[in-house]
């Protein structure tokens, strides 16, 4: 029943590292299952070459799609499903018509203390433009374990205190949404 209602972003830890896309299925909202399902992604790059990668989407909340076979800082613009054969509903992408990550709208600083343990965290996120900013903690695969914050802030930099859960120790997300755009920061928690 229904089909994908894709938020889609590019967010870039690293402009030297691999092209990453943050991929939110919301069709939750009807009432309708998440899908698993390939995806393409055409490829613009700076020198001007157009690459194409196909990608398994899995079945959860928000999904990473990582291609190591490009490096987020050559990428000028990326189209998702350029084609148009993935029957889907894309609510909102960004960088989509080269945006690139020099002009992202938010950026996460570092965490302190790192490694986290028992007791509050610190967290500087930086906003070009007044935005609703949404910070979710989330394990590897993606799925959202809480939300830390979710309110307006100003343009600038804020250094947020975020109470985490009690967690099994290992590796997970901070994952901040705003303004169209989407930033994450890896984290360990012992």
């Amino acid at each position: 029943e229904g089909w994908p209602v894709l938020a889609v972003s590019r967010f870039c830890e690293d402009p030297d590292g691999p092209f990453r896309l943050c991929v939110r299925q919301e069709q939750d909202a009807y009432g309708w299952p998440l899908f698993a399902t390939p995806v393409e992604v055409e490829f613009i790059t700076c020198a001007g070459d157009t690459l194409r990668y196909a990608r398994d989407a899995h079945a959860v909340k928000q999904d990473m799609l990582v291609f190591d076979e490009v490096m987020d800082k050559n990428v000028a613009s990326w189209r998702l499903d350029p084609d148009g054969w993935l029957l889907s509903e894309v609510t909102a992408a960004s960088g989509v018509d080269a945006v690139p990550a020099a002009v992202s709208t938010l950026s996460l600083g570092a965490v302190h203390p790192h490694p986290l343990g028992a007791g509050p965290a610190m967290l500087r996120l930086d906003t070009r433009h007044a935005a609703h900013v949404r910070i979710e903690l989330c394990d590897v695969l993606g799925r959202r374990i809480t939300v830390l914050e979710d309110r307006a802030l100003d343009a600038g930099s804020h250094d947020l205190s975020l109470t985490l859960p009690a967690v099994p120790p290992g590796a997970y997300h901070i994952v901040a949404t705003g303004g169209g755009d989407a930033a994450t920061r890896n984290i360990l928690i012992h």
